[in-house]
């Protein structure tokens, strides 16, 4: 009898069992159906509702770690010492190499006056200075002009150390020197003890080839800070596109580091705090729409076994 009564307990509490998973099975249903019904609702009254705005996972911590790096690194490009000269630095080099060239050329005209004045007492010397004479006219004529001074600074652009030296002498010799040789060749009948051969070649520590150095060191340290903000463009560009989608698809990298390379230093600091702001832009708004979506619960009806949503 006891057996029994076990026996038929124990299917009485399977049948309820399973009535009861059928009921919660029904009840799901229903719930998932009432969700979805809900949720189209919601989504046609405010469509951004349940659309958050992506964004990489970065905090404005980290974001602002990654602007203050390279403005920093940028910064020391220009405060650097060994950085470039400033342009009122490279000014003040080209005007002594004006000056130093106008020198020069004063020196020439005055050795060349020299000998023909001691020359012209000397019977047959009439040729002789009135060749003087054209060279110095000559002389004057182009000192007054900018040719000379643009002829020196281009063959300077295309100089390094190396060559400046043999670059700056040739140019004089074919500019210059040619007519002093053949002027002093001549005075050898006239004043066969006056001769000045730095008038047909310029010596490696005259002042204009000391100039020209400056000026190319002034150059080279202009290349190196370039070569610095590059590499610290290339690095910064690398960072924001692997964190941020926005920018990525906006701009490719290959763009985006030609365009900063082509800005100045004020310039590149805007664009990263933009940057920066922009980001912060974007999370405060996934913020604002996390915190909608977050007052959505979900309350009971007084059977306490359908749920429904509902904005708070």
């Amino acid at each position: 009898m006891d057996a029994d009564l076990a026996y038929c307990l124990e299917r009485f509490i399977d049948d309820q069992i399973e009535l009861i998973d059928r009921d919660l099975e029904t009840i799901e249903q229903n719930e998932a159906h009432e969700y979805a019904k809900i949720d189209e609702l919601m989504l046609s009254e405010n469509p951004t509702t349940t659309t958050a705005t992506q964004i990489n996972q970065s905090t404005h911590e980290e974001d602002a770690a990654i602007i203050q790096r390279f403005i920093s690194d940028l910064l020391d490009t220009v405060n650097n010492d060994d950085a470039a000269s400033s342009a009122n630095d490279l000014k003040d080099s080209l005007d002594e190499l004006r000056s130093e060239l106008t020198k020069q050329i004063d020196e020439c005209i005055e050795f060349i006056v020299r000998i023909r004045k001691l020359a012209r007492p000397i019977l047959g010397s009439t040729n002789f200075v009135t060749q003087c004479g054209e060279f110095t006219n000559r002389l004057r004529a182009e000192k007054k002009s900018e040719k000379n001074f643009t002829d020196l600074c281009q063959i300077i652009e295309t100089s390094d150390f190396r060559s400046v030296i043999e670059n700056i002498q040739n140019w004089w010799k074919e500019t210059y020197g040619s007519s002093v040789t053949e002027i002093l060749h001549l005075n050898k009948r006239y004043n066969p003890g006056i001769n000045n051969n730095d008038m047909i070649i310029l010596p490696p520590r005259c002042s204009i080839i000391l100039c020209a150095k400056k000026i190319i060191s002034m150059r080279n340290m202009e290349s190196d800070a370039g070569s610095r903000k590059h590499d610290l463009i290339c690095e910064f560009v690398r960072q924001i596109q692997s964190i941020d989608d926005i920018n990525r698809q906006e701009i490719s990298a290959d763009d985006l580091i030609v365009q900063l390379d082509n800005s100045d230093i004020d310039s590149a600091i805007e664009f990263a705090t933009n940057w920066l702001s922009k980001r912060d832009a974007i999370r405060d708004k996934q913020k604002e729409e996390d915190q909608c979506l977050s007052t959505i619960s979900c309350i009971h009806h007084d059977d306490g076994l359908s749920l429904i949503k509902v904005r708070v």
